[in-house]
C-alpha cells in the first residue's frame, strides 16, 4: 500500500514469514529458491535448476551469496536439498554452520507447488522470453514470488550442483534455442 511520507510516497508491505519447517536454517534472513525455467521445444516453460539460498551467519539480512550466503542444490524431483556452500568458495557443510541443523536429504516444502508457480509465472506473464530464473520464497501460506530475473546467472547453480550445465535439460535447451536464433 502506498502511503505519503515526508520524503515521498512510501510502498508499505507485509514482511513474509518463513515455512516454520525451514525456520532452523534461515535465520533471520528469508531464504528463497531460484528456480530457473526455460521453454522447452515447443515453447512451454520447464524447470531445469533449482538452488536454494539461505543465510549463513545470525546476523545476515538477506539470503544470497554475495552476502555470503550458503547454496545447495536442488533435486527437482524431489526438492530434496544436497550439500551447502558458500558460492564463492569456502567448505561445504552437510548441516548448517550457525544452528547444527541437517541440510542434505531436507525436503522444500510446497515442493510441487514452488516448482508450478515458477511454469506458471513464464507462461502467463513472459512466454516471450526463454530463459527466467524465479526467486520464490517458501511461507507457512504457501510459495510467494518475490522476482524474476531475466538474467539468473550461471555460477549458482553450477557451483551448488558441483557439475556444470551442459549435460542436462539447462544446457540442451540452451543449445535449442541458440540453434533457432541462428
Amino acid at each position: 500500500r502506498a502511503l505519503a511520507g515526508r520524503r515521498g510516497t512510501l510502498v508499505v508491505q507485509p514482511r513474509i514469514a518463513t515455512h516454520p519447517d525451514l525456520a532452523d536454517i534461515a535465520l533471520n534472513a528469508l531464504p528463497t529458491v531460484r528456480v530457473v525455467t526455460i521453454l522447452d521445444e515447443v515453447g512451454r516453460p520447464e524447470v531445469v535448476s533449482a538452488t536454494f539460498r539461505f543465510a549463513s551467519v545470525e546476523h545476515a539480512a538477506v539470503d544470497n551469496m554475495k552476502a555470503g550466503g550458503l547454496i545447495a542444490a536442488v533435486d527437482l524431483a524431489t526438492g530434496a536439498l544436497g550439500v551447502a556452500c558458500k558460492g564463492y568458495g569456502g567448505d561445504d557443510h552437510a548441516a548448517h554452520p550457525a544452528t547444527g541443523a541437517t541440510i542434505v536429504g531436507r525436503e522444500l516444502p510446497g515442493w510441487l507447488q514452488v516448482k508450478a508457480l515458477g511454469v506458471r509465472a513464464h507462461a502467463e506473464a513472459f512466454g516471450d522470453y526463454a530463459l527466467i530464473g524465479w526467486d520464490i520464497a517458501m511461507t507457512p501460506e504457501g510459495p510467494v514470488l518475490i522476482e524474476g530475473n531475466g538474467k539468473p546467472g550461471v555460477l549458482m547453480p553450477q557451483r551448488a550442483a558441483r557439475r556444470g550445465l551442459g549435460g542436462g535439460r539447462y544446457g540442451e535447451l540452451l543449445a535449442h534455442h541458440l540453434a533457432t536464433k541462428a
